[in-house]
């Protein structure tokens, strides 16, 4: 097993010595368990398209970079 050290603010060490304190758990596994479900969770990706008729009829193929950059340019 690895080891790391690191300086936590006065709020998340109060909320982990709480929760300790309700759960009877190790801080060290509580820290590794909210990591572990952290890092589970980083691959979940989700993206909400919409689905009204004109965007499912929309041409998505072609590029809008230099409209997209010529609209920024005239709204400075």
């Amino acid at each position: 097993m690895h080891s790391f050290h690191y300086r936590v603010p006065q709020s998340i060490w109060q909320a982990l010595q709480a929760r300790h304190q309700a759960t009877g758990e190790s801080i060290s596994h509580i820290i590794t368990a909210i990591l572990s479900d952290q890092l589970q969770h980083e691959g979940d990706f989700r993206m909400s398209l919409p689905t009204n008729a004109d965007f499912l009829k929309a041409d998505l193929t072609r590029d809008p970079s230099q409209e997209l950059e010529q609209a920024e340019k005239s709204h400075r």
